[in-house]
């Protein structure tokens, strides 16, 4: 399964997720970045809940207030004093003598577990299992400072407290009988650093397996954080039954339920679009969406928000995969093997080839998955739209035919109309002309759209046909009005 890492550039929005979270040590991040993605739906749920329970210990309200903020407060003051010692570890895994620094990072190590072990009991909390480092904290620390600290001390070997001893009366007086002390001493401090690698020896295993929980710790508790944050929700795990649906009553007049509901959103937004809109002054408009065991084919005019949404879909699917609360009211979720899709404004690695070449070749590799049994969810926008539309027509109508034979979850956006498959139909509410009052500009244009579902079903008037709104649209825009009266006289004569 892919890696967090070498998603954050192929996934709209997901590197955008990645910033705001709020990570505290880089263990933590590198845990992030290597994170898999999961497909099970027990692993997936079992994450959930963890992320859950760390959510509810951020609600600081009830009679524990004080005590619990300043527990929190000393978590992740631990987690921010977390550093990498992979190397160290790896050094005492392979049995070499550690040196100072190795001791040193091992020390303040044990010591910051200690703190998260204190902070989580008092909390309560049980999403990782941190083993006990006073063993190791013995051995790093017998004067029992409880500092992060590190050198061989004076309590770790009688003969070598005794020469230091020495050394400090002689220093001024015997320059060469005190050198020959102090490198005496050197080498009763590598036998105590062998010693010392020794004792640790039987820590390791607990050592590297702290390390990673801990690290897990900071990714858990900074996803929990982004989900108050931002409100998100936690994503119920399950393929829904109609009944899970009673509460979602409103959603876009999704009364036909022929087509077996495999995920479904209310009120779903985009966190990055949203945010870009608020700094603008402007609201991001959530929709309502059910994802069926077969495509649903999207229409809606030019600027009704059809990409996005594709967008914001495989957003939210990666999201919930990873682990992360969804950006919804609701989510109703299932984990897919694979999220394919075929995207406008995706960054094309097949270079040298025309976008069309391009775009075939990502819809041939959805077929593939779909023919070789794999669970997918295909998101495709606009499918031969570059080619003449007779041609695309024909392969938009190919391609819901196939993906309905092979009970594919997808999503389709056309501006084709007459797309005969028999296949789920939603269509984008678009402008709304009758509340526009003052004359819209490039500006507030979008204030007058609605990107609301609405779910036609076999037999509405015009279920074939994609709303034509361009012309009105590029009036508003005041496109040249030559050209629109133009283009109106060929629609008529059409």
């Amino acid at each position: 399964m892919a890696q967090f890492t070498h998603m954050l550039n192929k996934v709209p929005g997901l590197r955008f997720i990645a910033d705001a979270l709020d990570i505290h040590s880089t263990p933590g991040r590198h845990q992030l970045m290597k994170q898999q993605m999961m497909i099970s739906e027990t692993e997936l749920s079992s994450y959930l809940d963890k992320v859950d329970e760390l959510r509810k210990l951020l609600d600081l309200s009830g009679e524990d207030l004080t005590d619990r903020r300043t527990l929190v407060t000393n978590l992740k003051s631990a987690l921010s004093e977390l550093h990498d010692i992979t190397g160290t570890l790896n050094n005492l895994r392979e049995g070499l003598v550690l040196d100072d620094i190795n001791l040193f990072e091992i020390k303040k190590f044990a010591l910051v577990i200690d703190r998260a072990i204190e902070a989580l009991e008092g909390l309560k909390i049980t999403v990782v299992k941190l083993a006990d480092m006073s063993g190791v904290i013995s051995i790093l620390d017998p004067d029992k400072q409880r500092i992060p600290h590190f050198y061989i001390y004076d309590s770790y070997s009688e003969e070598l407290a005794g020469l230091r001893k020495q050394y400090n009366e002689l220093i001024k007086t015997d320059i060469q009988k005190a050198e020959e002390l102090r490198l005496r001493g050197f080498d009763l401090e590598d036998t105590i650093r062998e010693k010392l690698t020794g004792r640790l020896q039987s820590h390791k295993v607990a050592l590297l397996e702290n390390l990673s929980a801990i690290a897990q710790l900071d990714v858990l508790l900074a996803k929990a954080e982004l989900s108050v944050k931002w409100n998100l929700v936690k994503p119920e795990v399950n393929t829904p039954d109609y009944s899970s649906m009673s509460d979602m009553s409103d959603m876009s007049n999704m009364s036909n339920m022929s087509h077996k509901s495999l995920a479904s959103f209310k009120n779903l937004f985009n966190p990055e679009i949203k945010e870009a809109l608020e700094l603008k002054a402007k609201t991001f408009q959530p929709v309502n969406i059910r994802l069926t065991d077969s495509p649903s084919l999207i229409t809606g005019a030019n600027m009704a928000g059809k990409t996005v949404l594709l967008m914001t879909v495989a957003l939210a699917q990666y999201m919930f995969q990873y682990g992360f609360f969804i950006p919804a009211e609701k989510a109703v979720m299932q984990p897919v093997e694979k999220i394919l899709t075929s995207m406008e404004d995706e960054q094309s690695e097949l270079k040298g080839l025309s976008s069309f070449a391009s775009e075939m070749l990502k819809i041939n590799s959805i077929i593939y998955a779909a023919k070789s049994g794999e669970k997918i969810l295909a998101l495709i926008d606009e499918p031969a739209r570059t080619t003449n539309p007779v041609e695309g027509k024909a392969i938009v109508n190919a391609l819901v035919d196939l993906l309905m034979e092979y009970y594919v979850t997808s999503l389709i956006t056309t501006h084709y109309s007459g797309i005969n498959s028999n296949c789920r139909r939603l269509r984008v509410a678009g402008l709304k002309t009758n509340e526009i009052g003052i004359k819209p500009t490039i500006e507030t244009i979008n204030d007058y759209m609605d990107y609301s579902l609405i779910e036609l079903h076999p037999g509405a008037e015009n279920i074939n046909e994609v709303p034509q709104e361009a012309l009105t649209i590029a009036e508003i825009l005041e496109v040249d009005q030559e050209l629109v009266e133009k283009a109106k006289e060929y629609l008529k004569s059409d």
